[in-house]
């Protein structure tokens, strides 16, 4: 929940979180843009979905991994130092 608190947003000194609301809306929207498709329009084959599923899966665990070995102690039990705009469209 922290990675995706910190993805939405946290403000200030990573101390001022925002309402409950802010967080949940995100998650809806993306849920009903998937949910609420036309079912006449053209769609993406299964093996199409499954490998953009994979693409995006790999990047997270790439960049979590590259961070781990970067900034977090040795048997640490979270990923220390992930960037807060990882995976985001602004990049890191």
């Amino acid at each position: 929940m922290d990675y995706y608190e910190s993805l939405v947003g946290v403000l200030g000194w990573l101390t001022l979180y925002l309402p409950n609301l802010a967080y949940v809306l995100p998650a809806a929207a993306l849920l009903l843009t998937v949910v609420a498709q036309p079912r006449d329009a053209p769609r993406l084959p299964l093996y199409a979905v499954a490998w953009n599923v994979l693409l995006v899966g790999s990047s997270v665990v790439l960049i979590m991994t590259a961070v781990y070995l970067a900034w977090t102690q040795v048997g640490g039990w979270i990923v220390a130092g992930v960037p807060r705009t990882a995976g985001t469209p602004q990049g890191g």
